[in-house]
C-alpha cells in the first residue's frame, strides 16, 4: 500500500506556501521527496518488451541495479539461494554436466519501494560475500531522492535512490538508476517528477504553523479593537473555515472520487472522513459533515442568498 503523493506545485498550493520552501525544507533534510513508479501491479514479464504508442519501451526506463547487504533482512530466499541445475548441451559429450544456476522471477518490497527481478532479464552477483548487486531489475512504488541527486540532475545521467521508509536499517539499500529514453528522461528526478507523500505534507503543515505570521500573540486590546472583533470576527473565521472546506473538496474530489458521490450529503461526508489534512493542527476545528454541506451548498448561491451565517450576509434594511 503506498501513500497519496502530489506534485511540487500541486503541494504548494495545498499548504499554501511557495515551492522554494518545499525544496527548501528537503534541502535541509527535514522532509523526504520521491519518485513514483507505479503500483507494483503496472510490472511483470512482459514489462521488459512491451512498446508504447510512441514506440518506445514501455517501461525498462524502469531499469535499475539495488545493492544491499546479502542477507535475509534486505533480499529474498529466491535471490540469495537460488537453485542448480544443468546446463543444456548442443552437443553431448563424455564431460562432466555443467551446473548453472537457475534464478525464479521475484517481487520484493522495502515498505512503499520495491523491484521486480526476472529470471530471463535479470541477474545477481555476490561481491566478497558480504554485498548482493542485482542488475537490470524494474523498479515499482515510491522511491526517495536525495536532495544532491535532484541539484545534479542536468550534470549526470546515473542517478542514486534511497527505499522510501522510516526503517533506519534499510538505509543500506541503493537503487542505481538511469532514466531511459533519450531526451524524454521518464522518471529522472526533475521538479515536474518529483512528488510529496502525505506523511510529509503533514510535517510541512507543522512547519508552517510555526511561522511568525502564523502564530497568535496575545496583545493588548482598547475597546474600539474589541468593538472590530466582535462585528468582523465571525466573518473571518467563517471566510477562514470555507476555504478550507473548499480546498478540502477539491482534495477529496481528485483523490478519492468513489467515495464523493453525486450529492452534497456524500461528499461532505468524504470530506470528513478524508480532509483531516486541512485541519489538523490549525486552530479551526474539522466541521461536522452537516455544516460542509451547507457550505457546499452555499458556495453555489449568491452571497446575499447564504444562509449559514445565520443572517449576518443577509443585506441591512
Amino acid at each position: 500500500m503506498y501513500e497519496n503523493t502530489y506534485p511540487i506545485d500541486t503541494a504548494a498550493s495545498i499548504l499554501g506556501c511557495t515551492q522554494k520552501k518545499i525544496l527548501t525544507e528537503w534541502a535541509k533534510g527535514t522532509i523526504k521527496i520521491a519518485l513514483d513508479f507505479g503500483p507494483e501491479s503496472s510490472i511483470n514479464h512482459q514489462s521488459y518488451t512491451d512498446y508504447d504508442k510512441w514506440g518506445y519501451p514501455a517501461k525498462p526506463w524502469n531499469i535499475a541495479s539495488i545493492s544491499a547487504p546479502a542477507t535475509n533482512d534486505y533480499f529474498p530466499p529466491e535471490l540469495l539461494q537460488p537453485e542448480e541445475g544443468e546446463k543444456l548441451k548442443l552437443f553431448p559429450n563424455d564431460n562432466e554436466p555443467e551446473s548453472i544456476l537457475i534464478w525464479k522471477n521475484v517481487y520484493h518490497q522495502y515498505s512503499q519501494s520495491g523491484f521486480y527481478f526476472d529470471s530471463n532479464h535479470s541477474d545477481a552477483q555476490v561481491h566478497d560475500g558480504k554485498l548482493m548487486v542485482v542488475s537490470d531489475v524494474l523498479l515499482y512504488g515510491l522511491w526517495t531522492v536525495p536532495y544532491a541527486e535532484f541539484s545534479r540532475v542536468h550534470a549526470q545521467d546515473t542517478f542514486t535512490l534511497k527505499p522510501y521508509t522510516n526503517n533506519p536499517s534499510l538505509s543500506k539499500v541503493t537503487a542505481t538508476f538511469t532514466p531511459r529514453g533519450g531526451s524524454r528522461r521518464i522518471n529522472a528526478p526533475e521538479k515536474k517528477n518529483l512528488r510529496i507523500t502525505d506523511s510529509e505534507m503533514m510535517v510541512m503543515q507543522k512547519i508552517l504553523a510555526q511561522r511568525p505570521g502564523h502564530q497568535r500573540t496575545e496583545q493588548p486590546t482598547d475597546d474600539r479593537n474589541q468593538e472590530k472583533q466582535d462585528i468582523h470576527g465571525g466573518v473571518e473565521r467563517f471566510a477562514l473555515e470555507r476555504e478550507k472546506v473548499l480546498a478540502a473538496a477539491l482534495y477529496v474530489a481528485y483523490h478519492f472520487p468513489k467515495d464523493v458521490g453525486k450529492t452534497l450529503k456524500s461528499h461532505a461526508e468524504a470530506i470528513e472522513k478524508h480532509g483531516y489534512l486541512f485541519w489538523d493542527g490549525n486552530p479551526t476545528p474539522t466541521p461536522d459533515a452537516g455544516r460542509i454541506a451547507k457550505i457546499l451548498s452555499d458556495a453555489r448561491r449568491l452571497p446575499n442568498e447564504w444562509k449559514i451565517l445565520g443572517g449576518n450576509a443577509k443585506a441591512k434594511r
